[in-house]
């Protein structure tokens, strides 16, 4: 535990939960986070170290508080004393939400199941993230890059491979002739997948993880869906269906824009490569399941592999009548 139980009794401190009593568990760490069940004298909720700006977290928490207070089931962000949805101690950002009970599912027929449940709580979300920028008259600007400019940035640390090389120059003029009015952007959940959604008893409890919270296109939350459900190879098609016609009818995005999804899948990919590779180079561990840095090679090689998959695809192999 990277912060102590006399550290983590007195950050709560500012929090309106009560007085602490234990720490339950420690759950599982994420890219961005380190996150803590804590019991207190007024019930259960969890302990986060997050590691990313404060700016960015208040705005994740927002996310949170916005969702939660017009009906998903998600973690309630709690409040400082100040008024404040975290606070900095140490360069971490640390925030406090109420506890979600239960686990995801992973064993896949059982999410093959449930298609079309994630696509139609993902398409509510959606449509109240949309309405989230109408009422709120737009958002602050977000450090936070989108998917897009992501790849552009990180372009560096393509791995020293041919095909990846051609797939991005490629990529980058056929992204260069595209028009950012052809898509619905809002902010989305940014890694979304049957992992985030949690279930007690069959009972669908709430959605987590917005850390990665961002002004994107929303076709970026379909495409690590697909990803996580291997919706995007073609012998899957008959579940992206299933998926994503559920989606639409709850979404404001409209079923013209799936023409695009290949070429958005493609992005996704890339990122996935860039990032692991950046975290291999730079020797980062934080949320990897071995603690090793050679684990983010995994991650290069899968983001090659869903790439080559995804090229193979006819263009039309995405859209739904």
């Amino acid at each position: 535990m990277e912060f102590s139980l006399i550290d983590i009794s007195n950050l709560i401190v500012p929090f309106d939960i009560g007085k602490f009593i234990e720490v339950v568990k420690t759950l599982d760490s994420g890219f961005t986070s380190d996150n803590y069940h804590v019991k207190t004298t007024k019930g259960d909720f969890v302990f986060r170290i997050i590691y990313d700006s404060v700016s960015h977290v208040e705005f994740a928490m927002e996310v949170y508080l916005y969702l939660a207070n017009n009906g998903v089931k998600t973690p309630f962000p709690i409040s400082t004393n100040k008024g404040n949805l975290c606070i900095s101690y140490k360069s971490h950002t640390i925030a406090v939400q109420s506890f979600i009970p239960g686990l995801d599912i992973r064993e896949p027929e059982r999410v093959d199941m449930l298609l079309d449940f994630y696509g139609q709580e993902l398409g509510k979300i959606h449509y109240l993230l949309v309405q989230m920028l109408i009422d709120r008259g737009g958002l602050r600007e977000l450090k936070k890059q989108d998917t897009i400019s992501y790849v552009k940035s990180m372009s560096q640390y393509l791995p020293e491979d041919k095909y990846i090389h051609d797939q991005y120059h490629s990529w980058k003029q056929e992204i260069s002739l595209f028009s950012e009015n052809s898509l619905t952007k809002s902010v989305i959940h940014g890694d979304v997948g049957p992992k985030d959604f949690f279930f007690k008893n069959n009972e669908f409890k709430g959605i987590l993880d917005f850390n990665d919270a961002k002004k994107d296109f929303l076709l970026f939350d379909i495409a690590p869906m697909m990803m996580y459900c291997s919706l995007y190879k073609p012998e899957r098609k008959r579940q992206y269906v299933k998926f994503i016609t559920a989606y639409l009818k709850e979404s404001p995005m409209h079923s013209e824009e799936l023409k695009f999804l290949k070429l958005i899948l493609r992005t996704r990919w890339l990122a996935q490569i860039v990032q692991h590779q950046y975290r291999y180079e730079k020797g980062i561990t934080r949320g990897s399941d071995t603690g090793k840095v050679e684990e983010n090679l995994q991650g290069v090689l899968d983001g090659i592999s869903f790439l080559k998959i995804t090229n193979a695809l006819p263009e039309n192999h995405f859209i739904v009548l």
